[in-house]
């Protein structure tokens, strides 16, 4: 969902969809996709990350 607030969708000065963010440099850029990488991994960290697959493993 992250991703698409950098989104900006349409054909030729036609505009199907804009994002709350669209108008940033991520989103003139097309560099969403960073954003909703970091999100992702910053989640991914707070929840624990892989950690607890490892330890229920190796007991």
């Amino acid at each position: 969902m992250i991703g698409f607030c950098f989104t900006s969708i349409g054909i030729s000065g036609h505009v199907w969809f804009t994002g709350v963010l669209a108008d940033s440099w991520l989103g003139h850029n097309g560099l969403g996709w960073i954003a909703t990488f970091v999100v992702a991994a910053g989640s991914y960290l707070m929840m624990g990350g892989a950690r607890h697959t490892a330890l229920a493993v190796a007991r």
